[in-house]
């Protein structure tokens, strides 16, 4: 789906003029991890194509992959006019052990902690059909403690019949909970200078692509706030089983209204196997809150140790930022 319908782009314009994109491969799930075939020509125009979709089986060791650690960027498009990357994995903070950026990078403000969130905030802002759904969240998180939580059950809860059950992801809520008593009561909220707060002034922002769970974590936590009770959904359109469409447009603008807000949350729970509330946590700008949970590991969020995670460890694991 286009993302003119969820994001304002004021300063740039990010988006890829109709003749490039059809210049891209079209990439079946089956035949994710195609390499690329060298930089061909379409009608003329001087173009390389460098694809990193599930490098080399997701081998991060891969030689492309590593070119952003330790190549020079400025020598990637050679001769041509045009790069088009097709990327699902992220290598943005490899830049900053890269000796042909780093100093650069380092010299206009940036660090680990902040690139990608200042990147995101530069690029994209919610349009305003978006704001209205983040409001009313808003003016919850700016009057509370908050505990953001993101749980990904699967694409599954999409196409078929949800029947996830709380138990399955009580890591999750545990982990808040840990948060929230050693945290949040004992002198300062993560990362930051201001003071613990009362029981009643604590709100979990739950972000989680089952309905089910939703629904469940709302009737045990009295704490869970859930932005909204319309489907998050993917951002692409795509037949699944029983010819059922798994994106919409109310579902899309919720899930991109759910990750800005999650970005203003004091403390994160995230999915060790989704970069959803990775990406989202780097909008923080802060260390010192953010915690990396699996689903079939009991969580140690009592301090910063256990399943603690910097926001650099955080953009450099799994799928990357």
């Amino acid at each position: 789906m286009p993302l003119e319908l969820v994001y304002s782009a004021p300063y740039i314009n990010w988006t890829a003029r109709a003749d490039h994109v059809k210049l891209i491969p079209s990439v079946s799930p089956s035949k994710f991890a195609v390499e690329w075939p060298g930089p061909p020509d379409a009608e003329g125009e001087k173009y390389v194509h460098w694809n990193l979709l599930n490098p080399e089986q997701n081998n991060f060791m891969s030689i492309k992959f590593q070119f952003f650690a330790s190549g020079n960027l400025s020598e990637l498009a050679g001769d041509k006019e045009v790069i088009l990357m097709s990327l699902n994995r992220g290598a943005s903070l490899r830049l900053f052990d890269n000796p042909f950026h780093a100093e650069q990078l380092y010299s206009m403000g940036l660090t680990p902690d902040n690139a990608f969130g200042c990147a995101m905030e530069f690029l994209f802002h919610p349009a305003p059909v978006v704001m209205e759904l983040i409001e009313p969240g808003l003016k919850i998180l700016r009057s509370a403690i908050s505990i953001g939580i993101h749980i990904r059950v699967g694409d599954h809860v999409f196409e078929t019949l949800d029947s996830t059950v709380l138990e399955d992801f009580a890591g999750f809520f545990s982990c808040a909970q840990q948060i929230q008593e050693h945290f949040l009561f004992s002198s300062k909220r993560p990362g930051s200078d201001i003071q613990g707060s009362a029981p009643h002034d604590i709100v979990w922002l739950l972000m989680t692509d089952s309905m089910a769970l939703r629904q469940h974590a709302r009737k045990k936590y009295k704490e869970v706030l859930c932005l909204s009770h319309a489907q998050v959904q993917h951002s692409y359109w795509q037949q699944g089983v029983n010819d059922k469409v798994s994106a919409s447009l109310k579902g899309f603008q919720t899930a991109v209204a759910e990750h800005w807000l999650f970005g203003l949350s004091d403390a994160q729970v995230v999915d060790r196997h989704s970069g959803f509330g990775r990406s989202s946590a780097m909008r923080t700008y802060k260390s010192g809150g953010l915690f990396v949970v699996d689903k079939n590991k009991t969580p140690h969020c009592q301090s910063v140790t256990g399943d603690y995670i910097t926001l650099r460890d955080a953009g450099l694991g799994h799928s990357g930022i």
